[in-house]
């Protein structure tokens, strides 16, 4: 395996193939724009044109659907702003994407994709470097994610020399 640039993240499906992506435009020898899968049968695949900017993270969803994040605008020619999932035969977009980089994905067991990165709005919405993506629409991760909570302490405080 060479590639003429970065690689910064790789991911295996559950058929065993490893996905490749970063800021490369070959894969051992063959045009890759930024992302590649290296087969079980040991050859490069894309996975369309490709990206073009940098793919830095990936994840895969329960149906094995794979996603990737990074600093690309298009990917495959189609506008998707920096996070795209490819369903098989073309890449698709999130809403309007995110307005900077995505740095990291992930799924939970309800299939909400989290992600973080430089950005500060995703699909429109104020998200400040993280969001949550709930199979229709954006959220903010803290709305989302957390019901913040003030614990106070109960009953006397030590005294303090």
């Amino acid at each position: 395996m060479s590639f003429n640039y970065g690689v910064y993240d790789f991911a295996l499906d559950s058929d065993n193939n490893l996905y490749v992506g970063g800021s490369f435009t070959t894969a051992g020898g063959s045009a890759a724009n930024r992302v590649a899968v290296w087969r079980n049968n040991n050859t490069w695949g894309t996975l369309g044109d490709g990206m073009n900017g940098t793919v830095r993270a990936f994840a895969f969803d329960s149906s094995d659907v794979f996603h990737a994040g990074g600093s690309f605008t298009t990917a495959n020619g189609v506008t998707v702003n920096r996070i795209a999932k490819w369903n098989g035969t073309q890449w698709e977009g999130f809403g309007s994407g995110m307005n900077d980089s995505v740095n990291t994905l992930a799924f939970d067991s309800f299939g909400n994709l989290y992600v973080g990165g430089g950005f500060t709005t995703a699909g429109g919405i104020d998200a400040l470097r993280t969001a949550i993506w709930n199979g229709s629409s954006w959220e903010k991760f803290v709305d989302a994610f957390f019901s913040i909570q003030v614990i106070l302490p109960v009953g006397p405080r030590p005294l303090r020399p």
